[in-house]
């Protein structure tokens, strides 16, 4: 979670906050201006707002929003975590196949014909684990940002115009 958020500072203030936060451990900065580059840049993860942000802060930020909603943040934490999940189960269980060949060879005798089919298989199916995981994750959907927050939907309407038929 989020232990401290603080808003309204000055450049100069939001750099010393991050370098003296960063003391403490890892520190996260979200920001969209022109103000926010040095902070973005010099915290541990950097998040730019990218549709009304600017370019400084783009280039700045290790990761780019390309929305306004916050909630974004929550669902790239939360789909970082599972492609780690993921892929470390998918690895794991790729280097696991690898112990049948080197099982059969030490276990038994005159297998040396079935050795190369083994190691061969165990790699194709290690493989084929591994894309399949990946390739699992591209079904993933947002879940914190699900629907368009209250504020992006008014936004898209834009203001109430209201004209005099005199």
């Amino acid at each position: 979670g989020i232990g401290d958020a603080v808003a309204g500072m000055k450049p100069s203030e939001k750099l010393e906050r991050i370098r003296a936060l960063r003391k403490k451990g890892v520190v996260g900065m979200v920001g969209d201006g022109v103000n926010d580059g040095p902070a973005l840049a010099a915290a541990d993860v950097g998040i730019a707002m990218g549709v009304s942000g600017t370019a400084m802060a783009s280039a700045a930020a290790g990761v780019v929003l390309m929305s306004n909603d916050l909630r974004r943040i929550c669902d790239a934490v939360w789909v970082a975590r599972l492609t780690t999940r993921t892929l470390r189960a998918a690895v794991g269980a790729s280097l696991a196949l690898k112990l049948v060949p080197l099982s059969l060879m030490f276990a038994l005798t005159g297998a040396e014909g079935y050795l190369i089919a083994a190691a061969v298989g165990s790699d194709v199916l290690g493989l084929v684990i591994v894309l399949a995981a990946a390739m699992n994750l591209l079904r993933v959907q947002p879940r914190y940002a699900a629907e368009p927050c209250a504020n992006y939907v008014s936004a898209l309407e834009g203001p109430t115009v209201v004209t005099s038929s005199v």
